[in-house]
């Protein structure tokens, strides 16, 4: 009897202590698991307002590249290229009112800008231009040869022609005219020439058998001892 009453207060204990011993465990399991929940909650918040910034930013830096590329384009817009035909006109109209001089063949062409058949002018010749025309934003110059004027309206292009030096002199004597070979001209039974005191322009300087000649015009030459020297005065600088 006693040893079984001793038996029953055995139990009782043992099962005190386990019940006392288990009670902190289970306290400090399911405090380790709520604070793992926070931990893994906090973490997936953190990850989700990560990933907002994320795309915040990615959003901000492609309005930003958008507005780059906008503001890339605009400059050009306003760096346009200058009117070409504005600039021919101005580079021709240089040349009006001045003798000139053909630094290669050049055709001929009429107040339409079409070319004139079989009329050509040779390199070297030297013209006048008296007026500038544009057909179909192409620049034209009118041209005088040898100071006459032809009948109906004859023009060369710009690119065909370069500034000319001239200069003026006054005639010594009567002056016979010359071939650009150095033969008289003669017209008829008569030599050509240039009466005494006149004012002519010399556009050309050249030697024929070792004496001095100056053009007057493209085809016509006086001797150099002909003019006065001391008068010579540049026209075209």
């Amino acid at each position: 009897m006693k040893k079984r009453l001793l038996l029953s207060i055995v139990g009782v204990a043992t099962l005190t202590i386990g019940l006392s011993t288990s009670r902190p465990v289970l306290a400090a399991d399911t405090a380790a698991a709520s604070s793992s929940q926070n931990q893994t909650t906090a973490s997936s918040t953190n990850t989700a307002e990560g990933n907002t910034n994320t795309s915040t930013n990615t959003d901000q830096n492609q309005t930003n590249t958008t507005g780059d590329k906008n503001n890339t384009s605009s400059p050009s817009d306003t760096n346009k290229e200058p009117n070409k035909n504005t600039t021919n006109t101005s580079n021709a109209f240089k040349y009006v009112g001045k003798t000139v001089k053909l630094k290669k063949n050049a055709y001929i062409y009429d107040s339409k800008g079409k070319r004139i058949k079989n009329k050509k002018l040779k390199k070297g010749t030297i013209l006048s231009i008296i007026g500038l025309k544009t057909v179909k934003n192409k620049s034209y110059l009118q041209i005088s040869v040898n100071g006459k004027k032809s009948k109906k309206d004859e023009y060369i292009k710009p690119g065909n022609v370069k500034l000319f030096k001239v200069a003026s002199y006054k005639v010594k004597r009567n002056a016979k005219v010359y071939n650009s070979k150095g033969k008289l001209l003669v017209k008829g039974n008569k030599y050509s020439y240039v009466k005494k005191g006149k004012t002519v322009f010399v556009f050309s300087v050249k030697k024929v058998k070792g004496k001095k000649f100056v053009g007057i015009s493209d085809t016509e030459f006086l001797k150099w001892s002909d003019l006065v020297h001391k008068t010579g005065k540049a026209v075209i600088k």
